[in-house]
């Protein structure tokens, strides 16, 4: 069998095997974000199809009701290149054909030429079968490998894993940890994990309590007068105001305060401006510094004064 007999044949072989390959695998389209299909630039050309150019190639449409991604994109783009290899294995076909005929024609009675010449003109005729015949084929493994549908893959559903603070006025705060999935928040442990989120009444069994805003704030204690019970307020971590009273065995010879600093700074800055031993007092961000009580130095104050209980 002549070396370019062989080559058509196994050139036919393996365009059958990869197309049955890649019709039989399904593939979804990537999305850069979750409502926008992925826009298919082909970097080489297919001609007689849709990637005839490099233009971009929709990837899909997607549908917000069911949050799927129709798209035809690969079965598309198989039956592009299956298409155009039948187009070159064809006329490779016809070239072999008729270099066999006219072999036969120049061969002069030679019998190993005329040999050859057939062989050529069997092996093309062959090779041609083998292609358009290729739907037959697979017709016959599996109809459904001739059926390219469109893929409809679900888009992924982003979890967010976040802790919510209960602030309790009288007792103080309660973490409770929760996934946010599709807009709403369930539990992410204990005994009622995967239960959605009721919000932080219901969490508490309806006591008065206050959800901090987000994981950057603390339940933290907030005195509200000079004299009498703290009470817990949810403080930003970035925005408090922290007021230092310092002094030698238990006596008060110092107090100071610091507007609008972390949370995690408070104790370093009482450490720092302050002799002996010191008391650290943190409050939110709508306190300032400002004149004490009896005209001592500044310390935190709430905006409409100290008042005493």
């Amino acid at each position: 069998m002549p070396k370019l007999y062989k080559s058509i044949f196994v050139f036919a072989f393996a365009l059958n095997l990869g197309g049955l390959f890649f019709m039989a695998t399904p593939l979804a389209a990537r999305a850069a974000a979750v409502n926008v299909p992925v826009d298919f630039q082909p970097q080489v050309s297919i001609p007689g199809s849709v990637f005839s150019n490099t233009a971009p190639v929709t990837g899909g449409v997607y549908d917000p009701v069911t949050r799927t991604t129709s798209s035809d994109l690969l079965a598309k783009y198989i039956q592009a290149i299956y298409n155009y290899g039948l187009a070159i294995g064809g006329i490779l076909a016809a070239i072999v054909l008729m270099a066999g005929g006219v072999l036969w024609l120049v061969s002069a009675g030679n019998d190993s030429k005329i040999t050859q010449a057939k062989e050529l003109i069997l092996g093309s005729i062959i090779g041609i079968l083998i292609l358009f015949g290729s739907w037959i084929i697979l017709n016959t493994i599996n109809p459904d490998l001739l059926k390219l549908k469109v893929i409809s893959p679900m888009s992924i559903s982003q979890e967010t894993l976040q802790g919510i603070v209960c602030c309790d006025p009288a007792n103080g705060g309660t973490r409770f940890d929760v996934t946010t999935k599709d807009g709403k928040k369930y539990y992410n442990s204990g005994d009622k994990k995967g239960q959605e989120w009721p919000g932080c009444t219901q969490a508490m069994n309806f006591k008065k309590v206050t959800e901090c805003p987000d994981a950057n704030y603390s339940c933290v204690s907030s005195p509200q007068s000079l004299i009498g019970a703290d009470s817990f307020k949810c403080v930003n971590n970035d925005d408090v105001c922290c007021s230092c009273q310092t002094g030698l065995f238990g006596s008060i010879t110092n107090s100071f305060c610091q507007n609008h600093t972390k949370m995690s700074n408070c104790d370093s800055i009482c450490a720092t401006k302050g002799n002996g031993s010191y008391t650290t007092y943190i409050f939110p961000g709508t306190y300032n510094c400002g004149p004490a009580l009896l005209g001592a130095v500044a310390i935190c104050s709430p905006p409409g004064g100290w008042s005493i209980k």
